[in-house]
């Protein structure tokens, strides 16, 4: 991996496996990364721009104040992981796990998740537009004081949110979805449904 303040054009990144690494503000422009094992690590800052994530574990460790584009993440994972400030533009996630992952504050425009798995994601804060989840379980996440914007969740399999219900305005749903989150959506507006 390349040092502090430098950038990494055009490489491959294979097999690694690092613990406490700290790649802060690197710039990698066109890379490739497989089969890495990356933990309790600190990529602060860096910018990612048209790269492709294959086969990849990160945990812990943080990725905040990241900036992605052009880029496609493919059977990778994400466990306590910090993602909050992250930037992503034009971004695929393909059959990705993220689990406690920290999305606070994040900016998001033209992102999919696909065939993918959000467990107690935090996206309190963050702002969504033209986001989708197709073939994707989203549970347990929360979305206090998100922002969305033409975020189609209509192709989750499973959706269960945490908290920050009523902040759902801008996205669409299916009228199963809404059955299923109409005691959230209750709980929200402080309504009590009694036989």
């Amino acid at each position: 991996m390349p040092e502090c303040d430098d950038s990494a054009d055009c490489a491959l990144f294979d097999g690694v496996e690092a613990t406490d690494l700290a790649v802060k503000g690197v710039r990698f422009t066109e890379c490739a990364f497989d089969t890495l094992r990356i933990i309790a690590s600190s990529f602060q800052g860096s910018q990612f721009s048209e790269v492709w994530v294959h086969g990849s574990q990160f945990v812990s460790g943080t990725l905040a104040d990241t900036s992605w584009q052009n880029s496609e993440v493919v059977t990778s994972s994400f466990a306590g992981v910090e993602m909050h400030g992250v930037t992503l533009r034009r971004v695929t996630f393909h059959n990705c796990k993220f689990d406690s992952v920290n999305f606070r504050s994040a900016r998001m425009r033209d992102v999919t998740f696909a065939d993918c798995v959000l467990r107690d994601a935090d996206f309190g804060g963050a702002s969504l537009e033209r986001v989708s989840a197709t073939g994707s379980e989203l549970t347990g996440i929360k979305m206090d004081h998100v922002t969305l914007k033409d975020v189609d969740l209509r192709g989750a399999t499973r959706l269960s949110i945490a908290s920050g219900t009523e902040r759902l305005e801008g996205a669409t749903i299916t009228p199963l979805q809404l059955v299923e989150l109409a005691p959230a959506f209750a709980r929200a507006l402080g309504v009590s449904v009694r036989e």
